[in-house]
């Protein structure tokens, strides 16, 4: 195609009499906001949840590493720092631009429910930024046997967690403390409106020391909702800093009905 065929087709506003390369160019950035942060919705959440793993949903695929003699590494064998990355594929749309990047990363975390092991969640919630940790809002965690305490201290860096799913141990094998640690720790988790408990093992044919671990299980979580809702309630009845006390509004009043 000719310089001036080309000019007179960039111009021309008929769509007919334009070249394919033109009529068919499309830019994702130029959509409103609204629209493109559906979109970006769409393709960054899950229907279900999304298992963090080591490498396994990594946001940058692993190069392969070889070793002097020109043979390559088993890449699962790493455990170096640099290479032990935490993603998922949803977060590709992310990684193409600054833009997308900054439009997403509130609707991935936000939106998402994220499945966690004790190994997985304690590198991962150090190396994740600040402002990201703050945006989970939903987390299903497998529960390791012990180091409760300290795992229910990492939950309460998540400042934004609305809803936490515990699997815990199967009835037997039952720590008679656990229900105390659970409860001071949910109570720990500020923005905490949700608390669901989950038993490994089988579900039928209890008897009756495995029925009662259910039921405190069911017991502690009216407890913890009990509690998150009395805590909302004192959060909106807390007066706002903006807000002038009565007795100096009254004052302010009668200050400008003697100064008139």
């Amino acid at each position: 195609m000719r310089p001036s065929a080309v000019m007179h087709a960039a111009h021309c506003p008929s769509p007919v009499h334009r070249s394919p390369s033109l009529a068919l160019s499309f830019r994702f950035l130029d959509l409103p906001p609204e629209i493109r942060n559906q979109i970006i919705e769409e393709a960054v959440t899950e229907l279900d949840f999304i298992t963090v793993r080591y490498k396994t949903y990594n946001r940058h695929p692993q190069p392969q590493i070889k070793n002097r003699a020109g043979h390559v590494i088993n890449a699962a064998a790493q455990s170096s720092p640099e290479k032990r990355l935490y993603g998922h594929s949803r977060m590709a749309l992310l990684m193409t631009c600054r833009q997308l990047y900054h439009d997403g990363w509130r609707i991935y975390y936000g939106k998402n429910t994220f499945i966690f092991s004790y190994n997985v969640f304690q590198p991962y919630i150090m190396e994740l930024p600040l402002r990201c940790n703050h945006q989970l809002r939903r987390i299903i965690f497998r529960m390791h046997k012990y180091r409760h305490e300290q795992i229910w201290r990492m939950l309460a860096m998540c400042k934004g967690l609305e809803y936490l799913e515990l699997i815990l141990q199967a009835p037997g094998n039952v720590q008679c403390s656990e229900w105390d640690i659970h409860s001071w720790g949910a109570k720990g988790v500020e923005g905490l409106k949700e608390l669901k408990l989950k038993r490994l093992g089988k579900q039928k044919d209890l008897n009756e020391q495995e029925l009662a671990v259910f039921e405190k299980d069911r017991a502690l979580e009216e407890e913890v909702k009990t509690f998150t809702r009395e805590r909302v309630k004192k959060r909106e009845r807390r007066p706002s800093r903006h807000t002038i006390h009565p007795d100096l509004a009254e004052m302010e009043l009668k200050y400008c009905a003697l100064t008139a």
